[in-house]
């Protein structure tokens, strides 16, 4: 008994097409509802021919718009449900939704990195954030609950960078690592929109990763 999971970023939102592309528009931090932009839809595309070849038995995504869309496009092309999972969405901020130039974004902007600098996985910019420790241990519960749940399958999984970066540390590092190899490892697993990072478990052996960011199907 065992799992192949891929891990795939969604495609671009339309605030990176916003930003690429220099257009006189408030460019504003990601949210719940934040689509797909022209290029993540083209990306999307390109993913689900990928995906055809991988051949995937499920299909979880988070629920935010954009990973939705993303698996939507992928299913159009290899027809699996895109089933929403809670526990995939981004690490949630009060800042999200708001101008990348604004005050509060950018007081956000200096706190996170003191944050990271300090090692502080419990501090919160806002009372109603998920703190840095909280976003990993909603990591390491997904984790755990895949074998639970979906045991001897491939497993297509569309969610986010931060999420899939901090599952990632999990894997490498274990369920309690120290602050400092949690954000470093953190940092150096950033996945680009639509690559394809694979891991499997084994009931005896655990996790492994067995290829990072795969962005060959992209170009």
């Amino acid at each position: 008994m065992s799992l192949k999971v891929y891990l795939a970023r969604h495609g671009a939102s339309i605030n990176y097409d916003a930003l690429e592309n220099d257009e006189d528009v408030d460019v504003c931090r990601q949210s719940l509802l934040t689509p797909l932009g022209p290029k993540g839809i083209a990306q999307a595309e390109k993913l689900g021919l990928q995906v055809a070849r991988l051949k995937p038995d499920v299909m979880l995504v988070s629920p935010y718009r954009r990973a939705k869309e993303t698996g939507e496009k992928a299913a159009e092309i290899y027809p699996l449900f895109p089933n929403p999972v809670d526990d995939l969405g981004e690490i949630r901020r009060i800042v999200d939704g708001h101008n990348i130039y604004s005050d509060t974004n950018l007081k956000y902007k200096k706190w996170r990195g003191e944050a990271i600098r300090t090692g502080d996985l419990k501090g919160r910019f806002h009372a109603s954030d998920e703190s840095f420790g909280e976003f990993f241990q909603r990591t390491i519960r997904f984790k755990k609950w895949l074998p639970l749940e979906l045991d001897n399958q491939s497993i297509l999984v569309i969610g986010h960078s931060q999420f899939f970066a901090m599952l990632l540390t999990s894997i490498i590092h274990g369920d309690n690592p120290h602050p400092s190899s949690l954000f470093g490892c953190f940092n150096h697993h950033f996945m680009d929109h639509c690559g394809i990072t694979t891991v499997e478990w084994h009931p005896r052996k655990g996790w492994k990763i067995i290829d990072f960011n795969n962005t060959s199907h992209l170009k």
